[in-house]
């Protein structure tokens, strides 16, 4: 399940220039655990916005150790923003996608995260979405393996 949002759903998260205390507005209203839900057992992918596609590869490359994947250079069109160049690099079992940064100021921040789901069923995590007030949406990308959740 990948999740994105059009509004502040943590700090940080859907604007870049989202301020800390967006993500902290009405936590009450924040649903309960109802026994319903689904299991994330691990983090498939986080999309990073960073300053530097190519200083960040390179770090976490020479310094971490991560593979990569892929690299595209230049101005690239992705899944939350246009422009620069996209790495994406594995570790583990995880996967870290590099994005340049929209923020004004270029600071870095998290564009969007995939969990991975136990028993996945787009069907029904679709259906439990939509009952829960949210209009989930099939990634053209990903199709029968993620729903895009766009608040």
């Amino acid at each position: 399940m990948q999740i994105c949002a059009t509004r502040g759903v943590f700090p940080g998260q859907a604007s870049p220039t989202a301020k800390e205390s967006d993500g902290t507005k009405n936590l009450d209203a924040i649903p309960k655990p109802d026994g319903k839900g689904y299991k994330a057992y691990a983090v498939s992918h986080l999309v990073l916005m960073v300053p530097d596609v190519d200083v960040s590869r390179d770090f976490l490359y020479g310094s971490l150790g991560m593979k990569v994947v892929y690299y595209k250079p230049g101005d690239v069109f992705g899944v939350d923003t246009p422009g620069g160049p996209v790495c994406f690099m594995k570790f583990g079992e995880n996967h870290l996608y590099l994005r340049k940064s929209q923020h004004p100021e270029h600071k870095p921040y998290i564009a969007h995260f995939a969990p991975e789901v136990a028993n996945y069923d787009q069907a029904a995590v679709k259906a439990e979405l939509i009952r829960r007030g949210y209009k989930p949406a099939a990634d053209s990308n990903m199709v029968g393996r993620f729903a895009t959740l766009r608040e």
